[in-house]
């Protein structure tokens, strides 16, 4: 165990708390979400519920593997477990992100996929395991960021072309804007973690507003769709 333990960096306390503040809303999130798919039945209200069970799981997994487990074992401990161990974490954080971007998107254009949803599904673990591969490979996370980007970002684009057709806005368009800001957020606060954690504060607290924006527009629709 590290002895230092009780001694923590300020800054290791707010990525604790926005960790643990992003895994307990995507759950509510989740399980508000669900609650509306059993009212309506609508699909693309499911799919975008789990958009949120990947993002609890991937902020599970990052907290456990770049905080948690920096808090029990000392350095050197640390240095003496093997990489592909201590990289687990971030590969499951990967693979949950991933995930989390597909069912985003196959929330506004299931109706379009003529495939059964377990064969859907299973197309989904395949890319999100393909880009997780590439990651430990090569090491390199352009890739699997690249391919979030996009996704986040081809949501908000088809689901600002449905609503211009219909004339009538998506409901969950604004939270889609939303979950595509807060993701570019994240790459902000990676850059800027390198030389600047006064900012990277700035933008946790500025990403958990938006995460309770995203609530509360799920509650109005939720007490709408009653």
């Amino acid at each position: 165990m590290n002895p230092n333990m009780f001694m923590i960096r300020p800054f290791h306390l707010v990525e604790t708390g926005y960790s643990i503040f992003v895994i307990l809303i995507s759950l509510v999130i989740y399980f508000r979400t669900r609650h509306m798919y059993k009212l309506t039945e609508h699909k693309g209200i499911k799919y975008f519920s789990y958009t949120f069970l990947f993002f609890a799981i991937a902020y599970l997994f990052r907290f456990v593997s770049r905080i948690l487990f920096r808090l029990i074992f000392d350095p050197t401990t640390i240095r003496s477990f093997p990489r592909e161990y201590l990289r687990f974490g971030d590969l499951i954080f990967i693979y949950a992100s991933v995930m989390s971007g597909l069912f985003l998107l196959y929330s506004v254009i299931w109706k379009k996929i003529k495939l059964k949803e377990k064969t859907v599904i299973l197309f989904f673990n395949i890319f999100a395991i393909i880009a997780m591969l590439f990651d430990f490979f090569l090491r390199n996370p352009f890739i699997h960021i690249s391919m979030i980007t996009i996704l986040f970002f081809a949501t908000v684009i088809i689901s600002f072309n449905k609503s211009k057709k219909s004339k009538k806005k998506h409901p969950f368009y604004v939270a889609y804007v939303l979950i595509f800001l807060i993701w570019i957020l994240n790459l902000i606060s990676i850059e800027i973690s390198k030389f600047l954690h006064e900012l990277r504060f700035g933008i946790y607290v500025v990403s958990c507003v938006i995460y309770i924006l995203i609530l509360l527009r799920v509650l109005k629709i939720n007490k709408k769709k009653k």
